[in-house]
């Protein structure tokens, strides 16, 4: 019986090694998703679109007053909303966008050797919306930034139906160039110039 006991306990203890040595790290592999992004990526391709990887944060409302520009501040306009016809034609899931955007803080001069930072508000329709993606498309010199919502099911809520975010674009990731920012949203976007050199 000790023998069957000690058999057992070598063998777990040599699974336990084998799979936390070769198991892989990062990355899930989750077909349908990775499939569908695999879908997407080459439509944007084909069309003249690149999609660029940005580092987002959900922000607590004292550390939105952190932001320091490098640079003059923009006053982005108030245009229509919605995603392009020709970028929503090329997306499998239409994302759940936030109704607006208030408080923008974003610069308009970037230099390409050093990130590019932005901050605003999402004001969203209830408080059952949870921010899930930030993507940020690029066509020639137009910038279309886009949020997606994940609709909260049950009883759950956010505590607010206001999302304070914060998008930073790597070092390198805008081409020098004159560029045209949106910022989407369902029913009014904001719109500003900026100048990466």
């Amino acid at each position: 019986m000790k023998y069957v006991a000690l058999a057992i306990l070598v063998c777990l203890g040599l699974y336990t090694f084998l799979t936390l040595h070769f198991r892989k790290t990062g990355h899930v592999y989750q077909p349908y998703e990775d499939n569908k992004n695999r879908v997407v990526v080459h439509r944007l391709k084909e069309a003249g679109y690149a999609r660029i990887p940005a580092e987002v944060e959900r922000l607590a409302e004292t550390q939105a007053t952190a932001f320091n520009p490098n640079g003059a501040l923009a006053s982005p306009k108030n245009v229509p909303g919605g995603i392009s016809p020709d970028l929503a034609e090329l997306l499998i899931d239409a994302p759940r966008l936030p109704q607006s955007y208030t408080n923008v803080r974003a610069t308009t001069e970037a230099n390409s050797l050093f990130p590019y930072t932005l901050q605003f508000t999402c004001t969203l329709p209830d408080n059952h919306r949870l921010h899930a993606n930030t993507y940020v498309y690029v066509k020639d010199k137009t910038i279309a930034i886009v949020n997606d919502f994940d609709q909260i099911e049950g009883d759950l809520l956010s505590r607010t139906p206001q999302s304070m975010i914060e998008v930073t674009l790597r070092a390198g990731a805008l081409a020098k160039g004159d560029y045209v920012v949106t910022l989407v949203g369902q029913t009014k976007s904001k719109q500003w110039n900026l100048q990466v050199h």
